[in-house]
């Protein structure tokens, strides 16, 4: 390992304590860096009210501490509203509003594309669309480093293809995908 990435690895706690630790499983805990916990133990300790109940001084500061937030992850992004940054438990929690959201939008016979090496948090929610809409769940094909294969993407995307899903980085091989193209 390089000195900078293990400068990066030293803002991790866990890692710190299991330096042999290659973590992919972000989609159900992401690790937390020094500067990430700092933040929690403070919010937790000097604002931890709900941001929703402006009845009384602190909820304003939660709900400002929100906002910022919000404007923070906008930015980051390059979403144009911070009405478009939802916040969830997770990637699972996320994927399954979407396909909840989803559901009277996707009829018989309609496509959903992922891949074969999907985390199940990306998986479970487009099984159960399926099976609520009769929808058909096609894999994607890979490429001999087990990332999407983009030649091939023309091919298998049709006019009942109404979802395409998959993970940037691949939590079991680490593979990124090129999402641009």
């Amino acid at each position: 390992m390089n000195d900078e990435f293990l400068k990066l690895r030293k803002q991790f706690p866990l890692l710190k304590n299991y330096p042999n630790l290659i973590y992919f499983d972000n989609g159900a805990t992401t690790l937390k860096p020094n500067t990430v916990i700092n933040a929690e133990i403070n919010y937790l300790k000097n604002i931890s009210t709900n941001p929703h109940s402006t009845d009384y001084k602190i909820g304003y500061k939660a709900l400002e501490v929100l906002n910022n937030t919000r404007e923070i992850v906008k930015k980051f992004i390059n979403a144009n509203k911070t009405s478009e940054i939802v916040f969830t438990s997770g990637t699972t929690q996320s994927i399954n509003m979407i396909a909840k959201g989803l559901v009277n939008l996707i009829n018989k016979d309609d496509e959903i594309l992922i891949t074969s090496l999907e985390h199940s948090s990306n998986l479970v929610p487009w099984i159960w669309l399926k099976q609520k809409t009769n929808a058909v769940i096609k894999n994607l094909e890979l490429n001999d480093e087990f990332g999407i294969d983009i030649n091939k993407l023309d091919q298998i995307i049709t006019s009942k293809t109404k979802i395409v899903s998959f993970a940037h980085m691949s939590n079991t091989t680490g593979y990124t995908n090129d999402v641009k193209k």
